[in-house]
């Protein structure tokens, strides 16, 4: 069991005015990531991510273009131009 902090602050960012599968996605993938690093490893699919998550397949993979895009609804500059995730070997990466 890991411990993952979140706080109240989501809901005023942009990820949160996203569709619903969109924000379960990132939820999911803040809990599930390694505390220290941000790595979301050993789910470098669509498909176990959709499991964990209780999304489909489709779902993930829209939502995981979405958080690796950058974020064009807030208009100043962002770090990593407001994306949330990269794929890195093994998983994603927390940006």
């Amino acid at each position: 069991m890991r411990y993952a902090p979140m706080f109240d602050a989501m809901l005023d960012s942009s990820v949160w005015v996203e569709p619903y599968h969109v924000r379960l996605l990132w939820v999911t993938m803040l809990l599930l990531a390694n505390a220290r690093a941000g790595y979301v490893v050993q789910l470098d699919s669509a498909f176990k991510l959709a499991r964990r998550s209780n999304l489909t397949e489709a779902e993930v993979m829209e939502g995981l273009k979405i958080l690796s895009s950058p974020d064009t609804r807030r208009g100043e500059d962002q770090e990593h131009e407001g994306r949330r995730i990269e794929k890195v070997l093994g998983g994603w990466k927390i940006l």
